[in-house]
């Protein structure tokens, strides 16, 4: 079983074992020069429909993102976080990049997706 696999694996797992999480921390890091999380492109590897098949994020009101360099896989699980957490009340995100470029293009992208929650609110640094 290859990595990628592994990974969703372990995820899938932490989040259904507390089916009422509220706050989630997340930080994203390299290692071996490989982004961690790489697994998550919904367009690539992962089946992100794994996760939603059961409403495991039905508690979450806090999520923290830290480290987020601003990758596609990593957008798209910001993305299908708040898609999914229906009581979400902050996500908080910390980018690695100071870039001023970096910082728009990511600020830019996170104005597009939808959220369940209508009084998410996210704060982006």
């Amino acid at each position: 079983m290859d990595s990628t696999k592994n990974q969703l694996q372990v995820m899938t797992f932490l989040l259904r074992s507390y089916p009422k999480l509220q706050s989630l921390y997340i930080s994203f890091f390299e290692d071996d020069g490989n982004k961690s999380l790489e697994m998550f492109s919904m367009e690539g590897n992962w089946q992100y429909k794994e996760l939603s098949t059961v409403d495991i994020l039905k508690h979450l009101r806090t999520i923290e993102m830290v480290n987020l360099q601003g990758t596609e896989s990593e957008l798209d699980l910001v993305r299908y976080m708040l898609e999914n957490a229906n009581i979400l009340e902050v996500m908080s995100i910390i980018c690695v990049e100071n870039n001023v470029e970096t910082l728009a293009r990511i600020s830019k992208k996170l104005l597009t997706f939808a959220r369940v929650s209508p009084n998410a609110k996210i704060f982006f640094s």
